[in-house]
């Protein structure tokens, strides 16, 4: 085994020394942060042996750097998904609203709908009642035979100038 590192044992708790197993590579890799923090970082993995509880764990190496950096990255980093989780609960909020009075136009359409036929059958009755009472305040076509003074009831003729 090669080199020793004393740290917090992950499984055990136990602050003990753990000795590398392996060394995956045995140089150090370069393009790690580049993209991220604009230099570069270089590290490679080993993994170690507790020597306490005998248990395996992977560890990264990095080179001396102002990890500061890495920090101030990392904080900018968790502020744009604090607002960009902001900005979709809102976006979520008015996608909401958008679908419930998308729900409520539906609802008044299918009411519409469900009065459509009734209203039609209203349309039709009071436009059959309209021309009854057009109809009825027609004046009466008299019959043409009647003289001014005759009248008629129970079918005998009466004649108004007599007085028996």
């Amino acid at each position: 085994m090669g080199h020793s590192l004393i740290m917090y044992c992950r499984y055990c708790n136990n602050k003990v020394e753990h000795r590398v197993k392996i060394t995956d590579p045995s140089h150090y890799y370069r393009p790690i942060l580049r993209t991220f923090c604009g230099e570069d970082f270089l590290y490679r993995s080993r993994e170690r042996v507790c020597l306490d509880c005998n248990t395996s764990c992977e560890t990264v190496e990095m080179l001396g750097y102002d990890f500061n950096v890495i920090d101030n990255k990392l904080q900018e980093l968790e502020n744009a998904k604090i607002r960009a989780n902001y900005f979709k609960s809102l976006y979520d909020g008015q996608t909401k609203k958008r679908n419930d009075l998308q729900q409520e136009v539906d609802s008044l359409k299918k009411i519409i709908m469900d009065l459509a036929g009734p209203i039609h059958q209203l349309e039709k009755v009071l436009a059959a009642a309209s021309i009854a009472n057009i109809l009825a305040a027609a004046p009466i076509e008299h019959n043409s035979s009647l003289q001014k003074d005759e009248t008629y009831v129970d079918n005998e003729e009466i004649d108004e100038d007599d007085d028996n």
